[in-house]
């Protein structure tokens, strides 16, 4: 994925996607004062779901991205250590430095999973008092994405 090897686009993808969350209070105060409350706080819950599901996908995807380029390149320099021919000094060099930029594009994007839980936490909070009750709008978009979380 492209968007992943540049980590100051993903960065402001994000930073463009979380808009949404950002403005949640004049949003769902404009909505909560309409007669047609709970069809509004639906119609914004999805929003926010599509918003969720996006930003959840692109890191779930640079997270699986860099998963499989540093067991790639450590697959690598094993072969190349092990083998009977060792390899060159500084092609293993050069593969521990692909491992170390992986390891810390991977923490980053691990960073911002983090971010993405909290702004959803409180995302969460605001949109609860204000759409209190209104059916079709379940919780399970505000749970913590496991599944992302757990590299």
């Amino acid at each position: 994925m492209e968007v992943c090897g540049d980590l100051n686009y993903f960065k402001q993808l994000l930073r463009t996607a979380r808009a949404i969350d950002d403005n949640v209070i004049p949003k769902l105060n404009a909505l909560t004062t309409r007669a047609d409350r709970a069809e509004s706080c639906r119609t914004f819950f999805q929003t926010l779901e599509e918003a969720y599901t996006e930003r959840s996908s692109m890191i779930r995807q640079c997270l699986a991205l860099f998963d499989g380029r540093i067991a790639e390149s450590k697959a690598q320099r094993a072969m190349l250590t092990q083998g009977p021919q060792t390899a060159a000094a500084g092609t293993i060099v050069a593969l521990d430095s692909q491992i170390r930029t992986d390891e810390m594009m991977k923490r980053q994007i691990q960073s911002e999973q983090t971010i993405e839980d909290i702004v959803r936490s409180r995302t969460h909070d605001v949109f609860a008092s204000r759409c209190r009750g209104v059916p079709g709008t379940a919780a399970h978009i505000w749970a913590v994405d496991a599944a992302s979380g757990s590299s």
